[in-house]
């Protein structure tokens, strides 16, 4: 092993130079040719942010200082400017506590274990930090390791590393865990809010401003803002079912979006409501166009307070419980935006259309409900897949030898790689997997995205000897990253079929070896 580290350690600096310059993710240019790098916090300018690498000493070996530096270079160019701040700060933070801890010596990435990432963690959480110093540290190692694949950089420690649990700051652990008092409300619990709702419980202020929030997942201040022209009422004549003629009433709330704390108004923009939402905000008095739609809110001086207040008596006066918890339903005005963001990403919404529907002008914001809503799935899908795996085979195809001079008869044999170009953690020459059987004079070339959708498509004829083991060894590295690592938004949706038709294959493989061997 001490062999093996000092092979490491006298790998090159020079293969891992820093560039001059930089255009981060807002376009400006970032000298990094000096100890101090320094940008603007915001595209609009404002603040500087300065990096002084000076203060980090000499406690990096020269090659795992140019690592975490190459780090910082990619976070500059896809990273807001406070998250390279904050990531800059964590390595500051972990040269500390490896100093203290390791009686001065420097740090090596190649020196780096489980123990290290486990007490680190628990450093954090006896911090402010609670945990978010050894995510954004874990982070660093994953992109080093999937990625870059840095030799000192080592698969299995990550495999470890993504299995602890780090706890985050509050909305961090209230969203992923799905925290029954403080994370997002389960479908129960909405079913439960509705029904309190439709039965008319409280006062209709308050019904109101629980079914804005239910729908919209807006800040309640935002809320107070709104002015009696920002509600519109569409009307459409319908022809029914039976032949008879109706109304369809729809609604649209102009929202404003407002920026950081204080509260500037950056836009206004429309979104649907429901219909129970828009009748009876339609029916509350309103003196006046110009006249706020919710004056209540405007009475106090902290709207949040007053919504905060309205939402705890609706929930105690219509006696609403949680099945969770089995105590009166704790409605914060947060839970409700934690709940539509999880609840879409559960839907299948992309990260995009979740910061729309939040307001967020940052992606990474949104990566929380993502996994919220993958851990969501992890926990039904081991209830449901041992009876629906029987049922839905994703393995479509056949399984030829490779030298079937015909695998689809009147079809000349195309030869499927197992490369993908568009694929970091694939793309470099594994050999052939099979043959395709689509007719390109008849049907033109596939659309999809080969080899991934090769192994989800009836006309692909798999090689009984392909390296299939290997296509979904290196899928599998890029569900590790858990983002996308290709600029084509249809390959991870597959990643998951993919690699269960792919382990349907390997056991229809297997089945007829086994059944070649008893014959």
């Amino acid at each position: 092993m001490n062999n093996q580290i000092a092979r490491r350690q006298e790998l090159p600096v020079e293969a891992l130079k820093i560039p001059e310059y930089v255009i981060s993710r807002d376009g400006t240019r970032v000298d990094l040719t000096s100890t101090i790098w320094r940008f603007s916090a915001k595209a609009e300018g404002g603040s500087t942010i300065s990096l002084n690498f000076g203060l980090w000493g000499n406690r990096l070996a020269p090659r795992a200082e140019a690592q975490a530096k190459l780090h910082l270079v990619h976070l500059l160019e896809t990273r807001a400017a406070w998250t390279v701040r904050n990531v800059f700060e964590m390595f500051g933070r972990l040269l500390n506590w490896w100093a203290a801890d390791k009686g001065g010596s420097r740090l090596d990435w190649s020196h780096i274990d489980e123990a290290d990432f486990r007490a680190f963690l628990a450093h954090g959480m006896r911090s402010s930090d609670a945990g978010n110093d050894f995510s954004r540290l874990r982070s660093f190692y994953r992109w080093g390791t999937v990625v870059k694949e840095w030799p000192e950089f080592r698969h299995n420690l990550l495999r470890v590393v993504e299995s602890i649990r780090a706890s985050g700051n509050e909305k961090g652990r209230s969203v992923d865990s799905w925290d029954p008092v403080q994370g997002p409300f389960d479908q129960d619990e909405i079913d439960a809010i509705v029904a309190k709702l439709n039965a008319a419980h409280g006062t209709p202020e308050q019904r109101v401003v629980v079914r804005l929030l239910l729908d919209l997942g807006v800040r309640p201040l935002a809320l107070s803002l709104l002015r009696n022209q920002h509600l519109k009422r569409h009307s459409a004549k319908i022809v029914l079912a039976n032949g008879t003629s109706g109304e369809r009433i729809d609604y649209h709330l102009k929202i404003p979006k407002l920026k950081g704390r204080t509260a500037q108004i950056v836009k206004w923009k429309w979104r649907p409501i429901s219909t129970e939402a828009g009748d009876w905000l339609w029916a509350l008095p309103r003196e006046e166009t110009e006249g706020y739609l919710l004056p209540w809110l405007r009475t106090v001086r902290r709207p949040e307070m007053k919504v905060a207040a309205q939402l705890k008596q609706w929930a105690r006066s219509a006696g609403l419980r949680s099945h969770r918890t089995g105590e009166i339903m704790n409605l914060a005005p947060r839970r409700f935006r934690y709940t539509l963001a999880t609840h879409m990403a559960i839907e299948g919404a992309s990260r995009e259309q979740i910061a729309e529907a939040l307001d967020h002008t940052d992606l990474q914001n949104v990566e929380i409900y993502i996994q919220a809503a993958a851990n969501f799935m992890n926990d039904v899908t081991p209830a449901v897949d041992h009876a629906l795996t029987p049922l839905v085979r994703r393995f479509l195809g056949k399984v030829v030898d490779r030298d079937n001079p015909e695998p689809f008869e009147g079809i000349p044999k195309r030869v499927v790689p197992g490369s993908a170009p568009f694929l970091p953690v694939l793309n470099q020459p594994i050999g052939s997997i099979g043959v395709c059987g689509r007719d390109i004079r008849k049907d033109g070339l596939c659309r999809l995205a080969p080899p991934l959708s090769c192994y989800l498509c009836d006309r692909f004829a798999a090689f009984i000897d392909a390296p299939h083991a290997r296509v979904a060894d290196q899928l599998e590295k890029m569900v590790l990253m858990k983002a996308n690592t290709t600029s084509d938004q249809r390959i991870p949706l597959q990643v998951e079929s993919v690699l269960k038709a792919i382990a349907q294959l390997r056991a229809q493989i297997a089945a007829e070896a086994e059944s070649e061997g008893d014959a």
